[in-house]
């Protein structure tokens, strides 16, 4: 119809503060944590050009879909994750 506007939301999500000192819990629409560039907005990189396996795997607008997400501090030396959850893979994102 004529006027129609189209919204799009990019991302939509909560998230918990530390659980036990060591975990953090995420619900929502959001960008896939999948190496360092998909989990940020692309304004946000510190380059020009998205990674060529990013853009083939996931297209120019990264990989973000409703899901759920448990992130999990490990005990090293330096600063480690655990990263496990699941995201909506059907789409347009």
């Amino acid at each position: 119809p004529e006027g129609e506007s189209k919204i799009e939301l990019e991302e939509a999500w909560l998230q918990s503060k530390k659980l036990f000192g060591f975990a953090t819990l995420k619900a929502g629409l959001f960008l896939t944590p999948f190496g360092v560039a998909n989990a940020t907005h692309a304004h946000e990189w510190d380059f020009q050009t998205q990674p060529i396996v990013n853009s083939r795997l996931f297209g120019a607008d990264g990989h973000r879909g409703i899901g759920f997400q448990a992130k999990l501090e490990l005990p090293t030396p330096w600063r480690s994750f655990l990263i496990v959850g699941a995201q909506n893979a059907r789409g347009e994102t």
